[in-house]
């Protein structure tokens, strides 16, 4: 193995998604003024955590599971059957889940269309 190959450094990347609601409530643009109401979303995870070794590490399929398991189980709401994320942001979900799993990175983004991407 040459040097350069010895530098490099491999991150996994685990993608899940989750089914919620969540609101604005500090919105103040007129134009999106709506968004301080509760509304529904696809939140799409994209997580990606620095691996050692390039033999199963950290197996991808199974972090996607913890993600969506630790999500379901902290916020899911029996009576609606989604996960009730209240006022928090693709941002605040982002730094949570970064914290919980030890991640290099996490994007939360609504619907496939627009999010955030925040880094350790």
């Amino acid at each position: 193995m040459n040097t350069r190959s010895k530098m490099r450094k491999t991150y996994v990347i685990a993608r899940t998604q989750v089914e919620g609601i969540h609101r604005w409530d500090g919105c103040d643009i007129s134009e999106v003024k709506y968004l301080t109401l509760d509304h529904r979303h696809m939140f799409h995870i994209h997580a990606q955590v620095e691996v050692v070794h390039h033999d199963r590490d950290v197996e991808f399929i199974q972090l996607g599971h913890k993600i969506k398991n630790y999500l379901t189980n902290k916020y899911w709401d029996n009576q609606y059957q989604v996960a009730m994320f209240n006022s928090m942001s693709c941002e605040m979900l982002a730094n949570e889940l970064i914290d919980e799993f030890d991640l290099y990175s996490c994007e939360v983004n609504e619907d496939g269309e627009g999010g955030a991407i925040v880094y350790a």
